[in-house]
């Protein structure tokens, strides 16, 4: 007893200094924003363009990223993932099918009335799938699948055998691809992993937003890293003696303090456009073959364990390239996939 209190103590003390990093995190990637784009603009490009309508293009052409990249940003705030809804509130589907299980595998049937279900729930389009994010329809065909009118809402098959599991932490019905949040202390659907950065998770509703924000957050960082790293060349060989990048320089080596803030504008802008690089890249290669990012760590080790035993693993959820693609972003189509407002 006393050890499950001082547990309790504990994981409200880690959600507490984890939701409190959140914020700082934020208010972090609003002030390196701002920060990569002053000094690209107003440093990096004058020091490096010398052609007038070049420097203008090529600030207009940052301005235009870095729009868009505040833009997906706020989205990524302000668009809840998507959590399962609780056993107690839930207005289930009308199947006699239907079960519902605990973590313990205790199975509760489910009194399944036909009363208010058709104005909870209505029919959606989709491709054989459970989820899809709202006003995005894949396919052709109309099936029976149903949506909850709510906010977080999910898709299931009305003609399907669910067994569901419930989640013993929370008390939400578990459904496919849906994982517990122990920051949130939500169940979250199709989750792929818990964003401090965006003080949330990134899930069904809010994961276009994120590989988006990812997107342009490396077109950003690479458009300033593409003057910065030729810059900080000059700027080291400057240092270190070279008379040409000296001539080049000598407005500035004047300036301690100007000549340190354009190696440190040239450092972060290379660190960043490396970093959100390699994130996204993994994040394309997940959406390519849809994963998450838990079901990835998770599929890792059951594909090493079916190799071993001489067995091919196949993701259930693979639906083609395309259709991965289209499950998420809404579109296939270049540029509308950049552009969720359009």
């Amino acid at each position: 007893m006393i050890i499950n209190k001082v547990l309790r103590i504990a994981f409200k003390g880690f959600e507490f200094i984890a939701k409190t990093l959140g914020y700082f995190l934020i208010l972090f990637v609003f002030f390196s924003i701002s920060f990569l784009f002053m000094s690209g603009s107003l440093f990096i490009f004058p020091f490096m363009i010398k052609n007038q309508i070049i420097l203008l293009f090529s600030r207009i052409s940052l301005v235009f990223s870095t729009i868009n990249l505040v833009y997906n940003y706020l989205l990524c705030l302000n668009t809840s993932p998507g959590y399962a809804n609780s056993v107690t509130t839930h207005n289930y589907i009308d199947s006699d099918n239907t079960k519902i299980y605990d973590e313990s595998f205790e199975c509760t049937d489910i009194e399944i009335g036909t009363g208010g279900v058709a104005e909870h729930l209505n029919v959606y389009g989709t491709n054989n799938d459970f989820f899809q994010s709202d006003n995005e329809r894949v396919g052709d065909r109309e099936s029976n699948y149903l949506r909850d009118k709510d906010d977080e809402s999910f898709i299931f098959d009305r003609n399907s055998y669910i067994e569901l599991k419930e989640c013993t932490k929370c008390g939400a019905l578990k459904y496919p691809r849906t994982h517990h949040c122990s920051i949130c202390n939500r169940c979250v659907l199709n989750m792929d992993h818990h964003c401090p950065w965006i003080g949330q998770c990134v899930g069904l509703h809010n994961r276009k937003y994120f590989i988006l924000f990812l997107v342009w957050s490396f077109l950003s960082c690479l458009q300033i890293s593409l003057f910065a790293l030729p810059m900080m060349i000059i700027l080291i060989s400057a240092l270190l003696g070279d008379m040409k990048s000296i001539d080049m320089t000598n407005s500035i080596l004047s300036d301690n303090f100007t000549f340190q803030g354009l190696l440190l504008s040239a450092m972060l802008s290379i660190s960043y456009s490396i970093g959100t690089g390699v994130l996204l890249f993994f994040h394309i290669y997940l959406l390519l073959t849809n994963q998450s990012t838990i079901e990835y760590h998770q599929n890792s080790s059951i594909k090493k364990i079916l190799e071993s035993q001489g067995k091919n693993w196949i993701n259930k959820y693979d639906k083609g390239t395309f259709n991965n693609v289209r499950e998420v972003m809404g579109t296939t189509k270049f540029p509308l996939i950049l552009f969720p407002c359009l």
